[in-house]
């Protein structure tokens, strides 16, 4: 059975929510801002399907009553067994549709109006249920542990049955209430099917072998405690100590009921409800729990609401339904396009637009942590893409502007050893790029007020603005060659570039063809690191701030003074000072925050 449409209406903080032809999608996840009323959807999803009742205070503001209508669609082998209970109870055949709807209206008190398919309410009856889970919707709210007793006992009703066989095993404990009990039942039917030479699947070791991956700790098979009579599982630890199921945390309480869970609907079928499943785990768990719920039958459904990225990066956007808040502008759910956001090419999808305000684009790995340092708050809501250098930052920014990305987003770039013109031209050019005014974002924390402040209030160590000039002058001079020398390799590429494999037509020819560039890079390289020595030397006046290596530079002053103890250390106290500090804030820096507020401004 499947969830195929949902309507709700005041219900609580929900005014108007829709979806249609969910029945195809084995996993649909609610996503969106704190308060648009998901875990409302979930809540009366549950009531109509009997999963739970509705708590107080259910009718929202819009009106004298709430109101949820819902249909299911059944396979056929559900259909056939539906049909012959209808017949038992209802005393006709069941009416083959496309999908059954349930309707409830509920008023103030204790009013309820139920309407809909009688084959539903077979299907939902308990006798039903209890026989037939492919018809049985659970609930697993976010403040669920999957509580964990470790006295487990199989659904037959004894920890151990000599005489059964599998074709007795009545079936399984539920393990959303049981799962200590579902796995000796697992390894029990395991158990069985070995006696009688049967196979198929061992379900406790894929489980036990799963939980392994996710958690680095062993699942044992149980065993009996002879002084009680009764079963016992146990964890083995990664240093070989062992446990009881009692002694896991929330987290991996939580990760072993999912798995279990997962293998349940696979193999009974059902609808399970689950509301923010990643609270209790790391975010690193969060796909590979996702997992669990892949591959489903046609007889089984997971409906999730979720605040991870992960878990919504993970899917594919026909999954997805974003719930807005309540604008009064119908309905509250919106299904995301095949393009939605940017393309993939960019390296994100549809749960970064949902959850994050806008997107940086930046070039290295450690650019994030700067720009943490410098301003936490603005970045905390930023989807962070690391291109890996300036070249594929300008990249970036032309698959953005052409996709259909409706998230803000920025791209940073360092300015490198560009001439002024050359920035200027590419500023003008592309309109979501930020270059930084120096040659790389080190660079603007050479700025002699936010230095002589930060030794100053850090460390009293007192230096005037003036002093910290001539200190960095004199440090920075013995650099400049340096700058000739990154200058000339960037010449000598453009005068000898590379030779390209499509020109020739073997791999001898091609690395001849590469020893001359080699040789004739060589030869030049004299000439042409004289000719940027002067050339540098004729812009070294004015531009040294902008031309310097700022890494090296930092290390230099940090050697220097021996203010910090190391120079990571002098450039995180910068960083952070310049973030918090406007009056000391380097001007390029102030001018990145105030982009970055408008794009904040702009969601």
């Amino acid at each position: 059975m499947r969830l195929s449409r949902l309507s709700v209406s005041n219900f609580r903080g929900v005014r108007e929510f829709a979806i249609t032809d969910a029945s195809s999608l084995p996993i649909a996840v609610l996503t969106g801002s704190n308060g648009a009323g998901k875990s409302s959807i979930l809540e009366i999803l549950a009531f109509v399907g009997r999963a739970s009742g509705l708590g107080k205070n259910v009718i929202g503001p819009y009106g004298s009553h709430a109101e949820v209508e819902a249909s299911f669609t059944l396979n056929d082998r559900e259909f056939e067994i539906l049909d012959m209970e209808c017949r038992d109870k209802l005393g006709r055949p069941a009416e083959k549709k496309g999908e059954y709807s349930r309707r409830a209206i509920i008023g103030e008190g204790k009013n309820r109006q139920i309407s809909g398919s009688e084959e539903l309410e077979v299907a939902f009856s308990p006798e039903f249920r209890a026989s037939h889970p492919f018809s049985v919707m659970t609930l697993i709210d976010s403040t669920q542990i999957f509580q964990l007793k470790n006295s487990p006992r199989i659904s037959l009703g004894a920890p151990f049955n000599p005489q059964a066989t599998v074709k007795s095993h009545s079936g399984w404990n539920h393990p959303a209430v049981d799962t200590e009990g579902y796995l000796a039942s697992l390894d029990y039917e395991s158990m069985l099917a070995n006696r009688e030479g049967a196979g198929g699947e061992d379900a406790f070791a894929g489980i036990s072998e799963q939980f392994r991956k996710v958690t680095g700790r062993i699942l044992l098979r149980p065993s009996s405690k002879r002084t009680t009579g009764s079963s016992y599982i146990s964890v083995a630890l990664p240093n070989g100590h062992h446990h009881g199921l009692e002694g896991l945390s929330s987290g991996q309480r939580v990760a072993l009921g999912l798995l279990c869970l997962g293998h349940y609907l696979k193999t009974t079928g059902g609808i399970v409800l689950l509301d923010e499943p990643e609270a209790h785990l790391h975010a690193s768990l969060h796909v590979p729990l996702l997992n669990a719920f892949r591959d489903l039958t046609s007889s089984s459904q997971a409906v999730m609401v979720t605040h991870s990225r992960e878990i919504v990066a993970a899917l594919p956007p026909r999954c997805i339904i974003e719930v807005h808040r309540d604008s009064g502008k119908g309905n509250q759910a919106h299904r995301p396009s095949a393009p939605y956001g940017v393309s993939a090419a960019v390296g994100h999808g549809a749960a970064d637009d949902m959850l994050m305000d806008f997107q940086l684009v930046v070039e290295g790995k450690y650019d994030e942590d700067d720009l943490l340092s410098l301003f936490p708050d603005e970045i905390s809501h930023a989807r962070i893409v690391k291109a890996g250098n300036s070249h594929e930052v300008m990249g970036h920014h032309r698959s953005l502007a052409a996709s259909l990305n409706r998230l803000p987003w920025l791209c940073l770039r360092d300015r490198d050893l560009m001439p002024k013109e050359e920035t200027q031209r590419l500023s003008s050019e592309y309109s979501n790029l930020h270059i930084w005014p120096r040659r790389a974002i080190e660079s603007m924390l050479l700025h002699p007020p936010l230095i002589s402040s930060v030794f100053l209030t850090t460390v009293g160590y007192k230096i005037l603005e003036g002093e910290v000039e001539e200190l960095l002058r004199e440090l920075a001079d013995p650099l400049m060659g340096e700058v000739a020398e990154t200058l000339a390799h960037a010449e000598i590429n453009r005068m000898h570039p590379q030779p390209r494999r499509t020109d020739f037509s073997s791999v001898p020819e091609l690395n001849r063809a590469s020893a001359r560039v080699h040789e004739n890079r060589a030869s030049a390289w004299e000439e042409v690191v004289a000719t940027q020595r002067d050339l540098v030397q004729d812009r070294w006046e004015e531009e040294w701030l902008d031309l310097v290596d700022p890494k090296i530079l930092l290390r230099s002053l940090q050697g220097k003074t021996k203010v910090f103890g190391r120079h990571q250390f002098l450039k995180k106290a910068l960083m952070t000072r310049a973030g918090q500090d406007q009056q000391v804030r380097p001007p390029g820096v102030e001018e990145f925050r105030i982009k970055l507020e408008r794009l904040r401004a702009s969601v």
